[in-house]
């Protein structure tokens, strides 16, 4: 005991998580297959790429001027 409470111990053997807010998950439940959590969509990288392409198109004119 701890402080005067029990420790408790355990093994996470895996984790689940549900994007659709009250729906439940059943313990045990394997689901559809396994997909990891985006952090960008497509349009976010096409958008990001755009970004980055422009910048260093940006830096090289900026370059050849100065030269």
């Amino acid at each position: 005991m701890k402080n005067g409470l029990p420790v408790v111990q355990g093994t996470i053997y895996g984790w689940a998580y549900e994007d659709v807010p009250e729906r439940r998950i059943k313990a045990g439940d394997k689901g559809q297959s396994a997909q990891p959590v985006p952090t960008l969509n497509e349009w976010g990288m096409i958008f990001l790429m755009g970004l980055i392409l422009l910048e260093g198109t940006r830096r090289l004119r900026n370059r050849s001027k100065e030269a």
